[in-house]
C-alpha cells in the first residue's frame, strides 16, 4: 500500500520536480527488483512478492523488466528447446496480469500458454473437474483477454466441453477472480485490508 501510494504522488505533476519523481520511481524499481532477485521463484511462490511485480507494472513503461528477467525470477529454464517449469495459479495468472498483450513479451506468452496446458495434460481427464487450482485457473484463462479464442476453445476441450458449449461460454465475458481490465491496485489492496478477520 506503501509502494502504491508513492508511485502515483510521484506521477501527480506537480507534487515534486520532475528529477525528483524520476528519482523516487527509479528507486522504487531498483527495491523490488532486488526483492525479485533475492526471492527467485521456488516451489510455492510467496504471494507477497508476486504483489511486488504488480507494483512494477504501476511505474508504467519505461520500468518493464525484460523477457529474461521474468524468466530467470519465475525459474523458467530453457532445456533442449523447451521451456520447462511447474507455475501455480498465481504465478501464471500474475504473470499474465504482467505481460499483457506486449511484444516484447510474445515468447514468454507462449511458453506460459504451454505450461498451462501442460499443467492440465497431466491430470487424469476424469480427475481434471475436481482439481480446485485447474477450475481456477481454467476459469481465469477464460476471461484473460490476452489470449487468442482457439486457445481457450482448447482448454475447454481438455476439459470435456465440445466446442458449441466452448463458444457459450465464452460469450458470457466474465471476469472471474482476477480483474483484467480497469485494475486498481490500491482499492484492491484496500478491499484485502477490509477482509481480515482480526
Amino acid at each position: 500500500m506503501i509502494l502504491n501510494k508513492l508511485i502515483k504522488l510521484a506521477k501527480i505533476k506537480g507534487n515534486f520536480k520532475i528529477d525528483n519523481s524520476q528519482l523516487i520511481l527509479k528507486k522504487v524499481f531498483d527495491e523490488i527488483v532486488d526483492i525479485l532477485k533475492r526471492n527467485v521463484r521456488k516451489k510455492h511462490t510467496q504471494v507477497e512478492v508476486l504483489y511486488l511485480l504488480i507494483a512494477l507494472k504501476e511505474l508504467g513503461r519505461e520500468y518493464r523488466l525484460s523477457e529474461s528477467e521474468l524468466k530467470n525470477y519465475f525459474d523458467i529454464k530453457s532445456e533442449e528447446g523447451k521451456e520447462k517449469k511447474d507455475l501455480n495459479y498465481f504465478s501464471i495468472v500474475i504473470l499474465l496480469f504482467y505481460i499483457e498483450d506486449k511484444k516484447r513479451y510474445s515468447q514468454l506468452k507462449d511458453c506460459v500458454k504451454t505450461l498451462v496446458r501442460e499443467k492440465i495434460e497431466v491430470v487424469n481427464p476424469r480427475n481434471r473437474r475436481k482439481s480446485t487450482e485447474l477450475i481456477l485457473l481454467l476459469l481465469d484463462m477464460l476471461s484473460c483477454p490476452h489470449l487468442d479464442e482457439a486457445y481457450k476453445l482448447d482448454l475447454l476441450k481438455m476439459f470435456g466441453c465440445d466446442s458449441s458449449v466452448g463458444t457459450e461460454l465464452l460469450k458470457l465475458n466474465n471476469e472471474w477472480f482476477i480483474q483484467w481490465g480497469n485494475f486498481d491496485f490500491g482499492k484492491s489492496l484496500e478491499a484485502k485490508r477490509s477482509q481480515e478477520v482480526y
